[in-house]
């Protein structure tokens, strides 16, 4: 195992009064369809696990050999597979609707059962327990049934690591990547499907190249696939996330220009269309904070590095601040101020300051 803390930066202070309380370090890529790196905080080589960043090139091999026919070309559908939803009733609805169309139900998933944080799905639940269905990862795996179906795999162990549909998504991660599966590390992930480890440059490139396939010299089959997904993320953001979630957020305070995915313990992928780009080629942004307590500056983070590189205005700063997504006040129980978040990142080639 490499060195855990090295390559870092300080990205946030978090500091009560005047006393800085608290530090969290990471690192960041911008990188695009080449794997030019355009900018960077740390060390742009850095093994990350890629958690739920990587749901969308999950779903490429779905989108590939079966086609977004499977949902009647619904767009909520398709986001939804590469959703880290909140586990509101249209989410669950949605998964359960497309586990139908295939002739299954909850109970043929495998992702678990976790406590939900969304005030709009605890108040929904009405004080009944979540199911499957709630899942933040139900969409992803309604799909990865759909694949295994077609392809005549079993379904009870679709998550296994040597299982058709988990060795097609590795090796899709891999080549949109420009690596060697072999290069690719592999672990269980939260939902019990297969995660990956890959460096940040390369995940960036992914990224880059999924908002940006003709740039990124894909076939027309995988170029088609990628274009469909993003659309029907733009067309039905809501589903790829949920209310007051970062990536809907950020999605519609750009109309759509950004493409957000987070993931767990504080990881955070966005692509840029080359349409939307300065550089005039598709980008692909990845920020990693690696303690515990990250998440809490995840947002601020992420919208200082937008800021930064010119893809997010005052305006739509400002917007997201005023929507609660980008709090950087600390509070006591009594609601007094305390404190702050403080973002303190430098991001070498970054043409702006945000």
């Amino acid at each position: 195992m490499s060195d855990p803390v090295s390559g870092l930066r300080p990205f946030v202070l978090v500091t009560r009064g005047s006393i800085v309380e608290s530090v969290h370090f990471g690192a960041a890529a911008v990188v695009d369809v080449h794997g030019k790196v355009l900018a960077h905080a740390g060390d742009v080589g850095r093994i990350v696990a890629t958690r739920s960043c990587v749901k969308t090139f999950q779903a490429l091999e779905l989108m590939e050999r079966v086609g977004p026919g499977i949902y009647e070309d619904s767009s909520p559908a398709i986001a939804l597979l590469c959703a880290s939803h909140s586990g509101e009733p249209k989410h669950a609805q949605t998964a359960a609707w497309m586990l139908s169309k295939i002739g299954l139900g909850e109970g043929d998933l495998r992702c678990g059962v976790h406590a939900l944080t969304s005030p709009v799905a605890i108040d929904a639940l009405a004080g009944a327990s979540p199911t499957q269905l709630h899942n933040n990862c139900s969409g992803k795996h309604a799909g990865m049934l759909a694949l295994a179906q077609h392809l005549g795999a079993s379904l009870d162990d679709y998550t296994e690591v040597d299982h058709p549909v988990q060795i097609a998504a590795w090796k899709n991660v891999a080549a949109m990547a420009g690596m060697d599966p072999e290069r690719v590390l592999r672990a269980r992930d939260g939902c019990s499907a297969v995660t990956f480890g890959l460096p940040m440059r390369a995940l960036a490139q992914a990224a880059a190249r999924l908002a940006d396939p003709e740039g990124g010299a894909l076939s027309d089959v995988r170029a088609a696939a990628c274009e469909r997904l993003m659309r029907a993320i733009r067309e039905a953001p809501e589903h790829a996330g949920g209310s007051r979630h970062l990536d809907t957020s950020l999605m519609r305070a750009t109309g759509g220009r950004l493409y957000s995915k987070v993931g767990a313990e504080a990881l955070h992928l966005v692509a840029v269309p080359r349409a939307r780009s300065p550089w005039s080629t598709g980008v692909g942004i990845v920020v990693k904070l690696v303690d515990g307590l990250a998440e809490r500056a995840r947002a601020a983070v992420m919208i200082d590095v937008l800021c930064k590189l010119g893809l997010l205005s005052a305006a739509e700063r400002d917007g997201l601040g005023e929507a609660g997504l980008d709090d950087r006040v600390i509070r006591n129980h009594r609601g007094l101020e305390v404190g702050a978040i403080r973002v303190v990142a430098e991001l070498d080639g970054a043409p702006g300051e945000c």
